[in-house]
């Protein structure tokens, strides 16, 4: 999938990688298109809950685990449709920077490569990706590093780069944080145990050690040494030794703070590809032996060669014919349009559609299959969560696509997208809400959206099974204010027009003061401003 450029403009930094990123090639994965494999269990750590866990979908996401799904040595870049944009450059930072592996190399090597691949990246988002980022008036003046997720925000940095009054302190803050962080990777070469080195909540020597416990095993395997031997030639993301990672990571480094020149990795699209489709046939072999194994060593060295993923993908169809393998859909599943209409998993996006939409696929029926196909081929990288994505694509669609239901479909489908990512109640309006309340201007409470719908949906959405019960026409349309709850439930409420009309500007709506006091209650509209003293 092609770079999101529209993300990658946010700050000089940013704009930086991804020219390095172009002149090696660099590309992206859709997290929720791409299947995970987690090969054999002799691979998998010991009981370690701290390293997070695979899941599957919860309410039309998918969650990542940090430590179990992330690998350094992929150099295809992840795009997780709930993260932030600073993630965009973060990722092809990874790739830019690459990895550092030997053969029987000890954990602490692991660790400590695994700690070092990190610092470029980390360094770019706490500290230059943050100079030029444009802020809402609301956090222009705060410190927003930490635990901030901003649309406003994240809407004007989409502009492009702005000055920043604090570009000096935050460039030092950088250059010292580097320095002090590869001065512990040098101590802890020099001691032979890992030196700890923190900055507020960064602590990268820990991180190093928790993607150590949860892939070492993997990447001191033979399986991993033979993929190595076949996909990666030098050049091609893989550092021989920690002196050559550190060296490459003070490189991109100043590449992205001062614009200095970086090599490109001596790789096109198709030696990407061919590693990350090399390495998922690898696991798959691990897992087998007697002639599914033979089969499959035979088809790796094929596809080393000549690195054609058609002929790999023909050779690995007809093994999957004699043998228990993994299906073609999920073994190819890389994230990627890859040949014969294979890449990206529509399996797995059903699954996840099946947490979000339940009803609008019930209502889509015979239909579901083909129009969910045609969403997950369709699908970009877009900073939406899957419902919505769906949504949006079901309204986009011709009517004799969905069926003598369209209409029905698509707005249903709106709704449950609305109600199934419904943001927590704003901890002001939660708190404020159970206060008498003064006369005077109101807004609509941040985070709640108003459907319009000509049926009332919510005796099915609050109904058992998926089965579809009667739903009522009302002679008006709907407005239905969508409101989740600090417990975490979600509450739809019925407005009139006038109510549904109150936005983000203050105003005085002509509403009896009950119905006023009702909504400001209810969380669906907050006070423009409340009494303190």
């Amino acid at each position: 999938m092609p770079l999101p450029l529209h993300e990658l403009a946010r700050t000089e930094a940013a704009v930086r990688i991804a020219s390095h990123a172009r002149a090696s090639n660099l590309f992206f994965s859709h997290f929720e298109h791409h299947v995970d494999l987690e090969g054999p269990d002799a691979w998998q750590p010991d009981a370690r809950p701290d390293l997070g866990a695979r899941s599957g979908w919860r309410s039309g996401v998918l969650p990542e685990a940090k430590f179990r799904h992330f690998r350094i040595d992929r150099m295809v870049a992840s795009f997780h449709p709930a993260h932030s944009p600073k993630w965009t450059a973060h990722e092809l930072c990874h790739r830019l920077v690459g990895f550092a592996w030997r053969p029987d190399a000890p954990t602490l090597f692991v660790a400590t490569a695994a700690r070092l691949a990190e610092l470029a990246p980390v360094a770019l988002w706490y500290f230059y990706d943050e100079i030029g980022a444009a802020r809402c008036p609301r956090h222009a003046a705060c410190d927003p590093r930490f635990d901030l997720r901003c649309p406003a925000c994240e809407a004007l940095a989409e502009r492009g780069p702005v000055p920043t009054h604090d570009a000096d302190r935050l460039r030092e803050e950088g250059d010292r944080y580097v320095a002090a962080e590869l001065a512990a990777v040098a101590e802890t070469r020099r001691l032979g145990r890992s030196v700890s080195h923190r900055w507020a909540t960064l602590e990268l020597a820990s991180d190093g050690l928790a993607w150590a416990a949860a892939h070492g095993r993997r990447v001191g395997s033979p399986a991993f040494h033979g993929w190595i031997e076949r996909f990666v030639p030098d050049g091609t993301g893989r550092h021989a030794t920690l002196d050559a990672l550190t060296a490459r990571v003070e490189a991109v480094i100043a590449a992205l703070r001062d614009g200095a020149a970086l090599s490109p990795w001596d790789a096109d699209r198709r030696r990407w590809i061919a590693q990350d489709v090399g390495w998922r046939l690898t696991t798959i072999h691990a897992d087998c032996e007697g002639e599914a194994a033979a089969g499959l060593d035979a088809l790796l060295d094929a596809f080393a060669s000549t690195l054609d993923v058609a002929a790999a993908v023909a050779g690995y169809r007809a093994l999957a014919e004699d043998f228990e393998l993994p299906s073609p859909e999920d073994a190819f599943a890389t994230g990627y349009a890859l040949p014969d209409g294979l890449g990206r998993s529509t399996r797995q996006v059903t699954e996840g559609l099946a947490t979000a939409c339940p009803r609008a696929l019930t209502l889509l029926g015979d239909a579901a299959a083909p129009v969910i196909a045609g969403f997950v081929a369709a699908d970009t990288l877009r900073r939406a969560p899957l419902a919505r994505r769906f949504a949006a694509h079901l309204a986009a669609l011709p009517a004799e696509a969905l069926g003598p239901e369209h209409r029905d479909v698509v707005e249903l489908a709106a709704l449950e997208a609305t109600v199934v990512t419904a943001p927590p109640m704003d901890t002001s309006v939660a708190t404020l809400r159970a206060s008498p309340a003064p006369a005077g201007p109101v807004t609509r409470a941040p985070g709640v959206a108003v459907v319009h719908t000509h049926r009332d949906w919510r005796g099915w959405l609050g109904a058992r099974g998926t089965r579809r019960p009667k739903v009522p026409a009302p002679e008006t349309p709907l407005h239905l204010a969508i409101v989740r709850e600090p417990d975490g439930g979600v509450a739809l409420h019925d407005l009139d027009g006038t109510a549904a009309a109150v936005g983000d500007t203050p105003c005085m709506p002509t509403v009896p003061v009950e119905v006023r006091e009702a909504l400001l209650a209810a969380g669906v509209w907050a006070l423009a401003s409340s009494p303190v003293d």
